[in-house]
């Protein structure tokens, strides 16, 4: 119902909107590689400003992207769940690791479930959210930008990213409750 939904938005000519444009650049920037790298760049900024409070929870923001993002990959290398936009010659379904005597472990049509990007975006967001809330609403906004991106491009199912999200938000907590305790208490 959902995927219906989406593919009444995009209409005939959706990929000639600015719509699909912007989404393939969220999408595109809001990969694990690049919010890594953005957040340790950050990060060193922080530290060149003699920041410790921000260099901290920037570098347990990269941390908890990071984990998220493994935790996400190594779920959806197991799941065998197919893509809405696979070959319309798959069927939909969770097809495990191994179907048919073929591994699906890194097959793209199979690897839907959990969302890595939106985990590892939600992952670096949640932590400036919960150790800096007026910082963290406009982060988890750019986050949640990427998870819209990826279902109106078709990537995902609702139910991917939305697990993702709760992953993402999940691990962001325990990280920076541990990484970075001080940060809950001196909001600077």
């Amino acid at each position: 119902m959902f995927r219906t939904w989406i593919l009444s938005i995009q209409g005939k000519d959706w990929k000639q909107s600015s719509e699909y444009a912007i989404s393939v650049k969220l999408s595109k920037y809001g990969d694990w590689p690049q919010l890594i790298v953005g957040g340790l760049l950050a990060a060193l900024i922080a530290r060149q400003l003699r920041n410790p409070v921000w260099t901290r929870i920037l570098v347990t923001a990269v941390i908890s992207a990071a984990l998220a993002g493994v935790l996400a990959t190594a779920c959806r290398s197991i799941t065998g769940r197919t893509r809405p936009d696979a070959d319309s010659a798959i069927a939909p379904g969770w097809y495990g690791p191994y179907h048919n005597g073929q591994c699906l472990i890194g097959v793209h049509s199979y690897n839907s479930f959990p969302s890595g990007h939106t985990a590892t975006a939600v992952g670096l967001a949640a932590v400036i959210l919960f150790t800096r809330p007026l910082w963290g609403v406009p982060c988890m906004l750019v986050a949640l930008s990427i998870v819209a991106s990826r279902l109106y491009l078709g990537k995902h199912h609702l139910s991917d990213v939305v697990t993702a999200l709760f992953l993402g938000l999940a691990v962001g907590w325990l990280v920076s409750r541990r990484a970075a305790p001080d940060s809950f208490r001196s909001r600077n």
